[in-house]
């Protein structure tokens, strides 16, 4: 019997347009009537999150946000939150050189804002961006998720573009690299190979890294989730489509990867449902036995 259902965000639970379907979001709510518990789990602060967690009723049967990839886990209904590590100014040095060997963007994201460095020559791709597409002068260049310049102001109020390194701050929640899609799988094995024992380093889109402390998963604090609330791993059902999301694939009975998935996210999982544009998580708790006997 599911009692948990933990979705990741982006490319998930939201359509492409950062919205909730209403489809999904009535049989969501249908299972929490049932005494079904909802998490998002995302790379997001909860700042960005409860927004869409209010929409779910999460404040009402008490839902539960882990945020920053597993840095952070937030009680919707009781407003608690846990911290459980931070990157420092040196972690932000060493990255930094990185972004500025390969010509990366770098975005040091912390709870209520973020630090952007770019170069000249990504500035000026940015900006031709901006004015092909019709985007208003002060639309940002700050990259996203899923695009080359995003407005990510109503989760991160306070935004500054670094510079230098001394622009940074001291300490940030976890740090992103960004360019296109071919870019970064040009660079991406070597980020890992200069990174990865060090820190925990996961390709998020095809155009976005995460790099986190050594140890900060959505898989791990899930993990400590479901062992502090006594609920087994068989009793949690998981969706997903990025790289980050595979942790938390180990953590739960069921896995289900989002149409839209990257391919290892598909071959984690126990099935795949339709894709975020469709409806996928609906889909999938409506018809999950045909979903996950299909990939057996």
């Amino acid at each position: 019997m599911i009692k948990w259902i933990v979705m990741d965000m982006d490319g998930t639970l939201l359509n492409d347009e950062n919205r909730i379907d209403e489809q999904t979001r009535q049989i969501l709510i249908k299972q929490e009537e049932k005494g079904v518990r909802l998490l998002l789990a995302s790379g997001r602060n909860y700042r960005k999150l409860m927004d869409y967690a209010i929409q779910l009723k999460m404040d009402v049967y008490h839902g539960m946000l882990i945020e920053a990839n597993g840095l952070a886990v937030y009680d919707c209904m009781t407003h608690a939150r846990q911290k459980k590590a931070e990157l420092n100014k040196q972690d932000i040095e060493q990255v930094f050189k990185l972004a500025q060997t390969y010509d990366l963007e770098l975005i040091a994201s912390l709870d209520d804002g973020l630090y952007d460095y770019f170069s000249e020559n990504i500035r000026q791709s940015k900006i031709a961006y901006r004015i092909e597409n019709n985007f208003p002068e002060d639309f940002p260049l700050t990259g996203g998720h899923r695009d080359w310049i995003s407005d990510n102001r109503g989760g991160y109020p306070n935004q500054f573009f670094a510079e230098r390194l001394e622009a940074f701050p001291d300490a940030c929640n976890k740090l992103c690299l960004t360019h296109f899609p071919t870019r970064i799988s040009e660079v991406f094995e070597a980020l890992k190979k200069a990174l990865n024992d060090e820190y925990e380093i996961v390709r998020t889109s095809p155009r976005w890294v995460e790099i986190s402390p050594k140890g900060i998963s959505k898989g791990n604090a899930l993990t400590a989730l479901m062992s502090a609330n006594h609920i087994k791993k068989d009793e949690v059902l998981v969706f997903g489509d990025g790289e980050n999301d595979c942790s938390m694939f180990a953590s739960a009975g069921t896995a289900i990867a989002m149409g839209n998935a990257m391919d290892i996210v598909k071959q984690a999982a126990n099935g795949v449902t339709l894709d975020n544009n469709h409806n996928g998580i609906a889909y999938a708790i409506e018809n999950l036995e045909q979903i996950t006997s299909k990939h057996e």
